[in-house]
């Protein structure tokens, strides 16, 4: 039987223009896959990305294809 995990959200998970987020639910734990797996997923997926920051507990990425430009000029968003 193939069991779905979700999580609650409320309205201030979500704000346009803000880091877009991924959080993985599993039942039990598993192993983080290798960062240049990881890199190579994302870029499949979203375009361009720069891992900053990975560890045992969070990986990091920024979407380098998905800038905002704000009056005081581009900005991207790491998505954690």
């Amino acid at each position: 039987m193939e069991e779905i995990f979700q999580k609650k959200t409320d309205e201030m998970d979500c704000q346009p223009g803000g880091p877009f987020v991924i959080q993985m639910l599993f039942k039990n734990p598993v192993e983080l896959p290798e960062k240049e797996h990881m890199t190579d997923v994302m870029q499949r997926h979203i375009g361009t990305t720069e891992c900053s920051c990975c560890d045992d507990n969070m990986v990091g990425f920024t979407a380098l294809d998905h800038v905002v430009e704000l009056e005081e000029g581009k900005k991207s968003y790491v998505s954690r």
